[in-house]
């Protein structure tokens, strides 16, 4: 059964850090199978994000270099490297503004309606940067993004991980770590639990 964190906006990435230094300080302890953490975060430019990664490769670089006899003195003194992670990313697309989304399913076509809804601004935001403060074009982006994310993407493979898990009866542990107030974490965090519950819809069991 496997345990899937989605660290999600900036507010995401500074829980993995935290998450990265409880595993460091021997708090955080799951040993076995890796904690697949899954980083939401369009916003290239945030320090939040490069913060994070730049993290989880020091993490990873002082846990590869405790050999076996120095992982088992470790274990006996309680300090901490056990947990593994396995990282997935959805930190960047193609830039494409809100338009090009609304004309990709038929709403574009009624400009009346988009405008209604959004400011010209929104229409032609780049989604480079993420949203700050723009959930409701968040929200219209992920919606429509996940589900049509090619196979060979990061966020698809860890979603295949658990729709795996759910075929064979399993029931994966899925925690979302953000903030819904923002524009990422608010835009994200309802479109991927409604994703992840769509999952479970199909395998009930």
């Amino acid at each position: 059964m496997g345990s899937y964190v989605f660290y999600v906006g900036g507010s995401g990435s500074k829980m993995l850090e935290a998450s990265l230094h409880a595993a460091a300080a021997g708090v955080l302890s799951h040993v076995g199978e890796p904690i697949h953490a899954v980083i939401v975060d369009l916003d290239q430019t945030g320090g939040n994000l490069k913060r994070a990664e730049a993290l989880v490769s020091a993490y990873r670089d002082v846990r590869a270099s405790i050999n076996m006899t120095d992982a088992q003195t470790e274990e006996a003194a309680g300090i901490g490297f056990k947990t593994d992670f396995e990282l997935y990313r959805l930190t960047a697309v193609e830039e494409q503004a809100m338009s090009g989304i609304l004309r990709s399913t038929g709403m574009g076509e009624r400009r009346e309606i988009a405008r209604a809804l959004y400011t010209d601004y929104e229409l032609e935001m780049s989604y480079r940067r993420g949203f700050y403060g723009h959930p409701n074009v968040g929200a219209h982006f992920f919606a429509s993004e996940l589900p049509n994310l090619p196979m060979e993407h990061s966020f698809t493979q860890a979603i295949d991980l658990i729709r795996q898990e759910l075929a064979k009866g399993m029931r994966p542990r899925i925690l979302l770590a953000g903030s819904i107030f923002g524009g990422t974490g608010a835009s994200a965090m309802p479109s991927i639990a409604k994703y992840i519950r769509q999952l479970t819809d199909e395998n009930p069991n």
